[in-house]
């Protein structure tokens, strides 16, 4: 009997990885440029035009990345869901994903009303989250529905482990999202700062296990 086959999904599977890494790439790029951009606005030293220069191109370069990952997983997302149906489903999810961030950068920069201007931006940021989270849990679903089908009950297990710690790793970002909008007071401070020592860990520790079970289904499936 010949073994199943998903030649789609693996090539999607390797674009969706590679986009993820991309994206890594440029939010470290965007970290560093922003720190570099901020020093050279507060403090007053020698060169500080060429820092800022520094980074705004450093700033650039993280969102030509961006553009790029975007693209990667747009395409991973089209040649993978010709396997699998509920990657089909997070293709169609992408569209609005991008949407929220596109809207996040661009209504502070055309909305003079500050409590819209900061309202509004929030808001698309926690949809664009949970479009993401989504999509993220929907690629696992489809990958590990395709390695049932191969009956390989080990990796389509390993999937749906996945996609469940990946869930339970952006609950406390939820939280944190809903803390950064609430009062300034020492309590919530506080509460913010506790929250986000849990939620960095578990965050990064939920996108290694994704990019690993991405990095196998290129091979595997």
């Amino acid at each position: 009997m010949t073994e199943k086959s998903f030649p789609n999904a693996r090539e999607g599977a390797k674009q969706i990885l590679m986009s993820q890494l991309i994206l890594i790439i440029g939010v470290g790029i965007m970290f560093i440029g922003t720190i570099l951009m901020s020093l050279s606005a507060v403090f007053e030293f020698q060169n500080a035009e060429g820092v800022f220069q520094a980074s705004l191109l450093l700033i650039l370069s993280a969102m030509i990345l961006e553009i790029t990952a975007y693209v990667f997983c747009f395409l991973g997302m089209h040649k993978a869901g010709k396997d699998s149906r509920i990657i089909r489903c997070a293709y169609g999810l992408a569209v609005p994903s991008v949407a929220m961030s596109i809207a996040e950068g661009l209504i502070p920069l055309f909305v003079k009303d500050t409590e819209i201007s900061t309202l509004i931006p929030a808001l698309c940021s926690s949809v664009g989250r949970i479009l993401g989270m989504i999509i993220m849990i929907f690629v696992l679903l489809g990958l590990s529905q395709l390695y049932k089908e191969k009956e390989n009950e080990e990796r389509a297990s390993k999937g749906l482990h996945v996609a469940m710690f990946l869930t339970a790793a952006h609950l406390p970002l939820f939280v944190l999202n809903g803390l950064a909008g609430a009062s300034s007071s020492a309590g919530v401070m506080i509460a913010e700062a506790v929250t986000a020592a849990i939620a960095l860990p578990l965050y990064i520790a939920a996108v290694i296990r994704y990019l690993l079970y991405l990095n196998k289904a290129r091979f595997d499936l």
